[in-house]
């Protein structure tokens, strides 16, 4: 949904500011590949599974509105 209101808010010419934006995240995170960040970030590669559920949950409540 972001994205999409980034798009209209300044234009298809955008993305190309997204995919430069994604490309100098990716090398300074030394990612070569849309593969190598699949699962980067998941309960299966969390060192402490515990910590990983209750950032997710924290950040669940911050975000949530009646």
């Amino acid at each position: 949904m972001q994205m999409v209101s980034a798009l209209l808010r300044h234009g298809p010419a955008f993305l190309t500011t997204m995919v430069e934006k994604l490309v100098a995240w990716m090398e300074w995170n030394k990612i070569s590949s849309i593969q190598g960040m699949r699962g980067r970030v998941s309960l299966k590669t969390a060192a402490d599974p515990g910590d990983f559920e209750r950032a997710n949950y924290i950040h669940m409540l911050h975000r949530w509105k009646r």
